[in-house]
């Protein structure tokens, strides 16, 4: 399986700008906050778990520019900071 296909099709992308304060990231660990809802570069919103980001935080909080790549089925697969 490679990543632009799987099982059930062809992988979509989507490439959001992320801009999450350090206290907004908080709400995650208090467990107040478990999905981010994003609208991609080219219009189309999403919704992913925010522990996905985890790898990107800071300590100013989670920036800039990701690529999620999501199987037909709406699973995502990967994130990666471009």
């Amino acid at each position: 399986m490679s990543i632009n296909q799987t099982n059930n099709g062809q992988v979509r992308k989507y490439v959001v700008d992320i801009a999450l304060s350090i206290e907004q990231f908080e709400q995650f660990y208090a467990g107040q906050v478990s999905q981010v809802s994003a609208v991609d570069i080219q219009g189309r919103r999403i919704q992913f778990p925010l522990g996905t980001l985890r790898p990107y935080v800071g300590h100013m909080g989670v920036h800039g520019r990701f690529q999620l790549n999501v199987t037909s089925d709406a699973r995502l697969l990967t994130i990666k900071k471009l």
